[in-house]
């Protein structure tokens, strides 16, 4: 078991390094672009896998939806160079861009942007977006080569934001059966390989339409899941971007001239998972009296160095309808035993806290067993690969776990009692749906605060805090986004100066 002292030494070991370690000089290549991510993907498709590091890797380099979001979470044209939105908001027209290849030579046409959608329709749950995309779709329709007609079942103002995200990127029917081993698609940079789940290599498409103005040649991405390592990698001068240091203390990197450190916001959301089909964990008793034992507050103090804002529900600061609800279930002990009693549980209670292998999941994990141990409940830290959370936590084999959920505005997942969570509400879902079927924008604001109570209420999970991503950028790689209204790392618009 890892201990919050063990936590603490580290975390000082890692201000010491990068203190004392002489800065090195930039030596690699200049069209050369080395990325540091703390999880390796177990599959390369972003149709059909959770994991948001695929889209890290491959969206907007290999692969490229219909839109894309800039930085700020603007939609900008993508493989559509412009479209057209019917007056009742029911039918999206997408001009497709005449010079669009995927990497195999074939061109873009409606036809292939049919193909994809309906097969993104046919994955059903294994693609992240059916819920608040693809089952909304009627039809998709093919008006001419270079023109395709999507139909929808109720209109919905984030359409457009959904289908720039990764699990709607547009495949091609004779590559799409390799996409978890070998992704081809028809962006600026082409899949090379993958060694040992350790570093994946993209090279410059020769065939991408604007290739004269991708001024990297090659993008490597290296997957080094321990804090003190990644530190070690940028300083080794191994790696030219080390992305999400939400709990690494990155003031002394800002202090060294060969580094600068990029901070801005997400819609990302850490929060505590609970199962909520396992008892005790079923007793929403059991549920509020955690919630109350946590004080964020200090776990953002004893664990985080980085700026974060606490949360609680499921919305992140910055996403539009957002509302404060930290103070639901304010931290208090003697309420937290309070209820343990009235649930009749006996005590000590011992859970499992299922922790991924994440800078954030190591760092806070030592904190919350800490906490929940002054109200009786020990916890037990379990260390798993992401390969085993793969297996495990999001099957549903869990008690607690800490992790990170990305993905925007993902209220829809609570309406899946199949998901991990185990959560299954017949009010919640009938939220969702007048939010899906109101196209009034005030009306939808004010369901989807109805939405982020209903969820604080239950105490599905225990919503703890929007991180600040800090992103420490080599002196002189530029074009690094700094804001993340999705989780991607567009290399076509890095240069280095």
């Amino acid at each position: 078991m890892v201990c919050r002292r063990q936590m603490l030494i580290a975390s000082f070991a890692l201000i010491a390094m990068v203190k004392n370690l002489p800065a090195l000089a930039s030596v690699n290549n200049k069209n050369t672009v080395r990325i540091g991510l703390s999880l390796a993907p177990t599959s390369l498709d972003p149709t059909s896998t959770a994991e948001i590091v695929v889209a890290e890797v491959l969206h907007y380099n290999v692969m490229e939806g219909l839109v894309q979001l800039d930085e700020h979470g603007a939609v900008r044209p993508g493989l559509a160079e412009k479209w057209d939105i019917s007056d009742d908001g029911k039918e999206y027209v997408f001009h497709l861009r005449p010079d669009a290849f995927f990497h195999n030579g074939k061109p873009l046409t409606a036809s292939v942007v049919q193909y994809s959608l309906e097969r993104a329709i046919a994955l059903k749950e294994q693609n992240k977006l059916y819920k608040s995309l693809f089952n909304r779709i009627k039809k998709v329709s093919v008006i001419d080569d270079h023109t395709v007609s999507i139909q929808l079942n109720h209109p919905d103002l984030l359409t457009l934001f959904r289908l720039a995200e990764s699990p709607a990127v547009i495949v091609h029917p004779e590559a799409a059966d390799q996409l978890a081993v070998h992704p081809i698609g028809t962006g600026p940079f082409q899949f090379v390989d993958y060694q040992n789940k350790e570093k994946i290599t993209l090279k410059k498409a020769t065939n991408f339409r604007e290739a004269d103005s991708v001024q990297i040649d090659l993008v490597e991405y290296h997957f080094i899941p321990n804090p003190e390592e990644q530190v070690k990698a940028i300083m080794a001068n191994e790696i030219d971007l080390l992305f999400h240091m939400t709990s690494l203390n990155t003031k002394d990197f800002e202090k060294n001239s060969q580094y600068e450190v990029l901070r801005g916001t997400s819609t990302s959301k850490v929060l505590l998972a609970i199962n909520n089909k396992k008892e005790p964990l079923n007793n929403l008793k059991v549920r509020q009296a955690l919630s109350h034992a946590i004080d964020r507050e200090a776990l953002l103090r004893a664990a985080f160095v980085s700026q974060a804002r606490t949360i609680g529900s499921h919305y992140a600061v910055n996403e539009l309808g957002y509302i404060d609800l930290t103070n639901v279930y304010p931290f208090d002990i003697e309420r937290a035993k309070r209820l343990l009693e009235e649930a009749n549980i006996e005590l000590p209670l011992t859970l499992d806290l299922s922790l991924p292998p994440t800078p954030y999941a190591l760092a806070g994990g030592p904190v919350i067993a800490e906490a929940l141990k002054e109200i009786g409940v020990n916890i037990n830290i379990v260390m798993l690969s992401w390969e085993e959370w793969l297996s495990t936590v999001f099957k549903g084999d869990f008690d607690l776990s800490l992790i990170l959920h990305a993905e925007p505005s993902d209220y829809y997942v609570y309406t899946d009692p199949n998901y991990y969570f185990g959560y299954d509400s017949p009010e919640y879902n009938q939220l969702v749906e007048e939010y899906i079927q109101n196209s009034n924008p005030r009306a939808q604001r004010e369901i989807i605060q109805k939405i982020q109570r209903k969820l604080a209420d239950d105490v599905v999970n225990i919503w703890l805090f929007t991180p600040e991503i800090a992103t420490v950028v080599r002196h002189g790689l530029k074009g690094v986004w700094m804001h993340y209204p999705t989780f991607a790392h567009p290399v076509q618009q890095m240069y280095w100066q």
